[in-house]
């Protein structure tokens, strides 16, 4: 069982650092987890539906 809860943390932890690059590379410098996700809002990348999924 922890080989898969494991597995899922490496999962989010990779999912974050993509939306924290992403933000990046649109020339922002979010500060938080949760600012990534709202510059991608804003830059129409995410729907608002597909950021609280997030």
């Amino acid at each position: 069982m922890m080989k898969f809860a494991h597995a899922l943390q490496i999962q989010a932890q990779t999912l974050i650092d993509m939306v924290q690059r992403a933000a990046a590379q649109l020339g922002e410098s979010p500060h938080s987890y949760a600012e990534a996700g709202e510059i991608l809002l804003r830059r129409g990348i995410f729907d608002e539906k597909r950021l609280q999924e997030v």
